[in-house]
């Protein structure tokens, strides 16, 4: 028997093993290092889908105010565009 690659604990018999392949299939990025031989547990696959939802949700914002400063400071530029080309 051998052991998952992200808590080290044991295959379990009727446990859910999640391949990196599979885990890719389902846009969650395999903790670094783990290789196609290695496996997650069902719990690992589930704290990896949440870590991925939370840098979505933080890139999201980021994305958001760099958005709004552009927005804010577009009424500068439009001061000084020259209209006439």
């Amino acid at each position: 028997m051998g052991q998952y690659f992200r808590c080290q604990k044991e295959f379990g018999g009727l446990s859910i093993n999640w391949s990196a392949i599979r885990l890719g299939q389902l846009n969650i990025i395999p903790p670094e290092g783990m290789n196609a031989d290695d496996q997650v547990c069902g719990k690992c696959k589930d704290e990896l889908a949440k870590e991925r939802k939370s840098q979505n949700k933080e890139a999201k914002e980021a994305m958001k105010e760099e958005f709004n400063e552009l927005v804010m400071r577009s009424g500068e530029y439009k001061q000084n565009w020259n209209k006439t080309g």
